[in-house]
């Protein structure tokens, strides 16, 4: 790959690649190959808010039990997380008004939640939770690519417990309704990650998070699918073209159920959503720099290879030929005369280049807008889809543009 800062191409290095998926729905798959199968490391990067993260919600669920020993609520949402240790036909049990006791059916259970109860009152809530913490058997509960990314998220929420007490002393209490006021407001903290910048790893990641940013090899993978989403279908179809309409009629008032209002604003509806889908296949595949990979599995009609209706595997040209089958010549071993006789020659220095370099996001923009292109990469002003005030920074704008 090219290195801008020796002006040299380099041998690509793992952390040159970068994967984009439509979903996270496709993590789950890539987990169980990437690594197992061909050794490849791989990171998986979500890109959630911090409070959305599920092992955060059980870490707030945590302290609200240790600050309030009579908030049942706490107490059972502690005893379904991960940090319990009991699986979900143990937890069952305590639900109902005539549940037993939890010193009644496990009794260890019951003296680690009073131990850290005791720790958190008289050391504090971050000692309560580090020694919560310590034992990492919980990590079972979460997929393999995940639990990095979950023990970095958990480090931090104690961190945000530790700077409480840092200011306001020992207040179990304080630091709960605290953590609850935070994880309240909209948009408060960023996902941690586990990884550094020049750490060497594959990185994973869907097009949405992927907006903005450029990778030396990108490689887009699931071409195969199509937009979902949307779930099930009211009676109403609200329609920013057409106000409310029925999308169908009681079977009394006609044969035909199906509302022709329905039908338009369904069809308005696929359209847009066909039309954003094929947008975001443009932000993934301008995301490369020097090499862009399309990797997809395909069904088969007749022998022929028959991709999705609406996919972006069906938006590539149907003339474009699969590739031949990999031929190697036969390895073969040469004799001892010709060993003795063999000579190193060292390969001829190459001829400094001339043709610069471009990346997607240059190229799209010298080609659709030469003045735009000057005054970036000539003058060096700012466009403005790259100001700190713009809503997105980076290529769903120059999508757009493009």
């Amino acid at each position: 790959v090219w290195n801008k800062k020796n002006k040299q191409m380099l041998p690509a290095e793992w952390r040159d690649m970068t994967i984009l998926v439509p979903s996270r729905s496709s993590f789950a798959a890539l987990e169980e190959t990437l690594h197992p199968l061909f050794g490849i490391p791989v990171a998986f990067e979500k890109g959630k808010r911090y409070f959305d993260r599920g092992e955060i919600g059980d870490l707030t669920t945590a302290i609200r039990m240790l600050a309030f020993p009579d908030d049942r609520a706490a107490a059972l949402g502690f005893l379904a997380s991960p940090f319990s240790g009991l699986n979900m036909e143990q937890f069952a049990r305590f639900l109902g008004p005539e549940a037993p006791s939890l010193a009644e059916v496990f009794p260890e259970t019951a003296a680690r939640i009073e131990e850290l109860r005791s720790v958190a009152r008289y050391s504090g809530l971050f000692a309560a939770l580090v020694l919560l913490l310590k034992d990492q058997s919980f990590l079972g509960a979460y997929p393999l690519w995940n639990r990095k990314s979950a023990l970095a998220n958990l480090w931090k929420g104690l961190d945000l417990v530790r700077e409480y007490e840092n200011v306001f002393g020992n207040d179990p209490a304080g630091c709960a309704a605290y953590v609850a006021r935070m994880a309240g407001r909209k948009g408060a903290g960023e996902e941690s990650t586990p990884l550094g910048e020049e750490e060497d790893v594959v990185r994973v990641l869907t097009v949405h998070s992927a907006k903005g940013l450029e990778f030396p090899i990108t490689v887009v993978m699931d071409l195969n699918n199509t937009p979902g989403g949307g779930g099930g279908r009211g009676a109403l179809v609200p329609s920013a073209l057409l106000g409310a309409g029925a999308s169908r009629h009681p079977e009394a008032w006609s044969e035909k159920s199906a509302s022709e209002t329905g039908k338009i604003a369904r069809f308005l509806e696929d359209v847009e959503v066909r039309e954003e889908w094929e947008r975001l296949f443009y932000v993934a595949a301008t995301r490369a720099m020097d090499c862009l990979v399309l990797c997809s599995t395909c069904g088969m009609k007749e022998d022929a290879p028959s991709p999705v209706s609406g996919s972006w595997l069906s938006l590539l040209h149907p003339e474009i030929s699969e590739d031949e089958p990999e031929q190697r010549p036969l390895r073969r071993t040469p004799r001892e005369e010709e060993r003795k006789q063999s000579v190193s020659v060292h390969p001829p220095v190459a001829a400094p280049r001339f043709v610069e370099r471009m990346s997607a996001t240059s190229y799209s923009l010298f080609r659709y807008c030469p003045a735009a292109w000057r005054m970036k990469f000539r003058q060096g002003i700012e466009m403005t889809w790259e100001l700190p005030s713009s809503e997105e920074a980076g290529g769903a704008d120059l999508g757009s543009l493009a």
